[in-house]
């Protein structure tokens, strides 16, 4: 009788003692994946407080052409010899208070102005993101080192974008951001546009 107890006591606790091991690796697992979570969520939250290493602002000085003509096939390249241009603070336009640099020729005459600027970069593999934000009365398209990286046909109200896509193509050091900002009437009674750019990198 005391041996067939035994058994049964035997057979009756092993269920729970296997229970209990799955349960003891089951949280232990969860709380491993957690804690991965919570690190994961940690670092997103750090990069995504890092400030701009370059960042254009509305006021800063462009180089710039007024679309009396094309400009030259290589004006939104790096090497391209923009010195016969004139330079502005953004905004560019007219009719407006608001516009730092005044085209008061542009209405009835041309639809468009070509801006570039230069901006460095230290190294191009620590670049973690890029946007481009442009204000604009009508169409733009804008470039990176001649590359084309966004375009719109009907202007934006500044909206962020994200070109993070065209990292690839940064040179280390200095680069060119180049846009073409049109009026969407060339006898509209306003016209305003300023490019905005931010760069990070880790």
């Amino acid at each position: 009788m005391k041996r067939e107890s035994e058994c049964y006591a035997r057979k009756g606790w092993l269920p729970y003692l296997i229970n209990g091991i799955i349960y003891t690796a089951i949280s232990f697992s969860f709380i491993l994946g957690m804690s991965g979570t919570f690190e994961q969520n940690a670092y997103a939250l750090l990069t995504s407080d890092r400030s701009p290493t370059v960042q254009i602002k509305e006021g800063d000085e462009w180089r710039y052409f007024k679309g009396t003509q094309k400009p030259p096939k290589q004006w939104n390249q790096s090497g391209f010899d923009d010195s016969n241009w004139q330079i502005g603070p953004s905004g560019f336009g007219y009719g407006l208070e608001r516009n730092s640099t005044n085209l008061g020729d542009m209405r009835g005459n041309y639809l468009s102005v070509y801006v570039r600027r230069n901006l460095v970069v230290n190294d191009t593999h620590a670049v973690t993101n890029m946007t481009l934000s442009i204000e604009c009365d009508g169409p733009f398209i804008a470039y990176l080192n001649g590359i084309e990286i966004i375009r719109n046909v009907s202007g934006l109200p500044g909206e962020r974008l994200d070109v993070s896509g065209f990292i690839h193509e940064l040179f280390p050091g200095e680069n060119i951001l180049a846009v073409e900002g049109s009026n969407d009437d060339i006898n509209s009674g306003e016209f305003f546009f300023t490019p905005y750019f931010e760069l990070t990198e880790r």
